[in-house]
């Protein structure tokens, strides 16, 4: 099963590098009939993202995990306000890899899948989500699954405050965690701005599960800053994060008073009309 599950994302990975690099996609040559295109840049029921990047480490939640230099290519759909998202994980230098953590090293280790629903309720804008993480040859991270509540809202211009709330459902069930914090994104021309803030907070059953800690409370403070240049179909984003541990608990555990990053990507947008 897993042998298989590993070949059907390699092709998924081999899919997304080709959709984004293939630029002889157009309204002319896909075609529902000799009048009816797929393809449309307006009236899109459709949504489809892929993208290819770089990552200079490997941080979910502001915890570094120990590899450097990773792509998490992805494959994302949506229609109306139901998603599907579909990522992996490539390590570029495998032999890299922390022994203690691998038990057999190796470029593609993770494979997650996601699927959920937006919506909002006059000026608040929610997103309802689950989670499966899929870890291969990584005998320490046992493969999980997550329900996730993300709610947003408005407060003064281009600034708008947001909650992420999150609990495990399957190896570390109960295990809580909460980012909350502020957005601004700005639009000029083509490019978008965005900058964040936020705190993450951790309940004792996630302290125990990713720091080895005995308490619950605030772990870090955030931030980051992205760029994107839109090129037609195409963009390109630049992303920059630091984050600081805020207990000396986490600083013992892992060594570290902060984490940084920095990724490159490159993305394209596809939109389809869906014939009913």
């Amino acid at each position: 099963m897993k042998i298989k599950l590993i070949s059907i994302t390699i092709k998924f990975i081999t899919i997304v590098i080709f959709l984004l690099l293939n630029n002889n996609t157009n309204a002319q040559n896909i075609e529902v009939n000799k009048t009816d295109s797929i393809l449309v840049e307006s009236a899109a029921l459709l949504e489809v993202t892929v993208e290819i990047n770089y990552l200079k480490s490997y941080l979910w939640r502001s915890i570094s995990f120990g590899s450097n230099d990773v792509a998490q290519p992805f494959i994302s759909l949506s229609y109306k306000n139901v998603f599907v998202n579909l990522a992996s994980n490539i390590n570029y230098i495998p032999k890299n890899l922390p022994k203690e953590q691998y038990s057999k090293k190796v470029a593609y280790d993770e494979q997650d899948f996601e699927v959920g629903f937006t919506g909002n309720i006059k000026k608040l804008d929610f997103e309802v989500k689950a989670d499966a993480y899929i870890y291969f040859f990584q005998p320490v991270s046992p493969s999980t699954a997550e329900l996730n509540l993300k709610l947003s809202h408005p407060i003064y211009k281009n600034i708008s405050a947001f909650s992420e709330n999150v609990i495990d459902i399957a190896a570390y069930s109960g295990s809580y965690f909460n980012n909350s914090g502020l957005n601004w994104n700005y639009t000029k021309a083509n490019t978008d701005f965005g900058l964040q803030t936020s705190l993450g907070f951790g309940n004792k059953k996630f302290n125990e599960a990713y720091f080895g800690g005995e308490t619950n409370g605030l772990f870090y403070w955030g931030s980051k800053a992205e760029i994107t240049q839109n090129l037609k179909s195409y963009y390109v984003k630049i992303m920059g994060e630091y984050n600081l541990y805020a207990k000396n608990e986490t600083r013992t555990i892992t060594e570290k008073n902060n984490t940084t990053n920095f990724s490159f990507s490159l993305g394209r947008n596809f939109r389809f009309k869906v014939k009913k």
